[in-house]
């Protein structure tokens, strides 16, 4: 998707009206005038502005990227527990589908470690993930949270690596791999409405739905990292403009502090 083209073609559309927008809460309601579908779809464009920060953090962007590279060994070796238990997981799709999910995790190993190079942690001793593998069904709950929670760590950090005269592209490298994450989310979701759990392709109000509920709550501070029911953006709350807070949940995600991220993934942890 080219942001950029699309926010051109919103200015062709409503010249005048984008170009008198001065304040947040403007931007919002001119959103909400062209249709709760388009605004919500075009909110991130036009608020753009409005959410950025300066992506100059003051922790080591090495720090950063071991962090992730933690929770791509634990990814890669859940999915790799889970494929080598025979029976597990149904023949067809559903196979295909976490062998191309464990080849995406191992790529992403691959590439953190490359870009640490030889400050890249090792891999821990191992992993435990208890009854993950008991059934398909706990199977696909675990593997909803561990997608989850990567996505919404990968958004808590971002603001922590500066790019800015890095030949190495830090960020880059950090939101190609959160994009997938985040596909890799929709699809175990999609996975497990296949299998009986009704639920959306995205998170709703927070709700876990069977998965672990602190992956959908709120972080510390709460004031930073709110949870995904959170209908508060960029100091609007979005609720008051007509959106319902299920509509605004689902548009928004949020991102979550490394102490609740690794209080969530730690246990499976072996040292």
């Amino acid at each position: 998707m080219n942001l950029f083209h699309i926010l051109s073609e919103l200015e062709k559309v409503e010249p005048e009206t984008m170009a008198k927008l001065n304040s947040r809460r403007d931007i919002f309601s001119t959103l909400a005038s062209m249709g709760k579908k388009a605004a919500l779809a075009a909110a991130p464009i036009a608020i753009g502005s409005a959410f950025n920060k300066a992506l100059a953090g003051t922790k080591d962007v090495f720090d950063v990227f071991n962090y992730a590279l933690l929770l791509e060994y634990l990814e890669e070796d859940f999915y790799a527990q889970a494929l080598a238990k025979a029976g597990l997981i149904p023949t067809g799709a559903p196979t295909s589908a976490i062998q191309l999910i464990k080849k995406h995790e191992t790529a992403h190993v691959t590439l953190l470690k490359g870009a640490l190079g030889a400050k890249a942690n090792p891999r821990p001793k191992g992993f435990d993930f208890g009854p993950a593998f008991d059934t398909y069904a706990n199977f696909l709950a675990y593997a909803q949270s561990l997608e989850d929670t990567g996505v919404r760590a990968y958004k808590g950090k971002a603001g922590e690596i500066k790019e800015a005269g890095n030949p190495n592209n830090y960020l880059t490298v950090a939101l190609q791999i959160h994009s997938v994450e985040a596909r890799h989310a929709s699809h175990i979701r999609a996975m497990r409405r296949a299998n009986g759990v009704m639920q959306a392709n995205w998170i709703t109000n927070a709700e876990a739905n069977g998965a672990v509920a602190a992956v959908y709550g709120a972080g510390k501070p709460a004031t930073t990292f709110p949870s995904e029911a959170n209908v508060m953006q960029a100091g609007v709350d979005l609720t008051t403009l007509g959106y319902t807070k299920e509509q605004v949940s689902e548009a928004f995600d949020e991102g979550l502090d490394q102490e609740t991220v690794v209080g969530i993934a730690g246990p499976f942890i072996m040292s």
